[in-house]
């Protein structure tokens, strides 16, 4: 959903992740729930866009609602440790940004 020009949500009323778009691609804010990975390639495709236009993850604390898809975002895209912030610091390892608390909390 479209909340401003460059900014959309995708998730519910209590548990989001955004997603911000500019002319580099798209930068997420917060990886919601597990489930929200069918949410966020159909508002992608919804934009013209792919995984591939994705360019960086964002994680604002290791809560597992806002680690949901990260784990399959990095295995599947984002492999470069330097695509990652956790907390608002960029991480070298991918392993402090939570993806360990996220591999082990995803469901397929």
């Amino acid at each position: 959903m479209k909340i401003a020009k460059g900014l959309h949500r995708i998730g519910s009323d209590t548990v989001n992740s955004y997603l911000v778009v500019d002319g580099g691609g798209v930068t997420i804010i917060d990886a919601g729930l597990p489930r929200y990975w069918k949410l966020l390639n159909s508002e992608l495709a919804r934009l013209g866009m792919t995984l591939d236009d994705v360019q960086a993850l964002i994680l604002t604390h290791g809560d597992t609602d806002h680690i949901g898809f990260a784990a399959r975002l990095h295995r599947d895209n984002l492999r470069s440790a330097a695509n990652w912030v956790f907390g608002g610091t960029p991480t070298e390892d991918p392993q402090v940004s939570g993806l360990r608390l996220a591999e082990n909390h995803e469901t397929a």
